[in-house]
């Protein structure tokens, strides 16, 4: 398994950097890996770190910081707005793009 250098949450108040974030193997198709530049820890990750995940216990150890500027390393194969080597910025809420109810 390939893995990452990363934020986690290891108990109440204590974020730490892990070597070991796991990557996915493979890209689903409508997905991209992104190489964080920068990344910003929003309220849900404070309240996440200032509890020890006391409501979601399964995120303990799990990366966090889903806001942020980074660039694309690797594209599935139905993405074809973007490309590796782009710059992005991600916010925490996206919508279904090939949705229209979304």
């Amino acid at each position: 398994m390939k893995t990452m250098k990363g934020a986690v949450i290891t108990g109440p108040g204590k974020i730490e950097i892990s070597e070991k974030c796991p990557l996915p193997d493979k890209i689903v198709p409508t997905r991209a890996l992104i190489k964080p530049l920068i990344w910003s820890p929003c309220t849900s990750d404070a309240h996440l770190c200032a509890t020890g995940c006391e409501s979601l216990p399964y995120l303990i150890g799990k990366a966090v910081g889903h806001e942020m500027c980074g660039v694309i390393t690797e594209i599935g194969e139905d993405v074809h707005d973007f490309k590796v080597g782009d710059r992005v910025i991600v916010c925490s809420v996206m919508p279904v793009w090939r949705s229209l109810e979304a």
